[in-house]
């Protein structure tokens, strides 16, 4: 359950993606038993293209089923 304090407003990034459809603030993602996502973690951000970083979640959504850290 997302705790008031910690509701802000949709980003428009988000927004203008996801334009009809319902866009949600959640508190946290439970990726497994023993690991979760939640605000103020630090995350590692890899990819293909791109080099590693490391990242600090400010917030989580849902959108069309899909998640999303910012």
């Amino acid at each position: 359950m997302l705790d008031q304090k910690d509701a802000v407003s949709i980003p428009t990034s988000l927004a203008n993606r996801f334009p009809s459809n319902s866009i949600n603030q959640i508190s946290q993602v439970q990726l497994n038993a023993h690991e979760v996502i939640h605000k103020s973690v630090f995350i590692l951000i890899t990819g293909e293209r791109m080099e590693e970083y490391v990242g600090m979640v400010s917030s989580l959504w849902i959108a069309n089923g899909q998640f999303f850290v910012l």
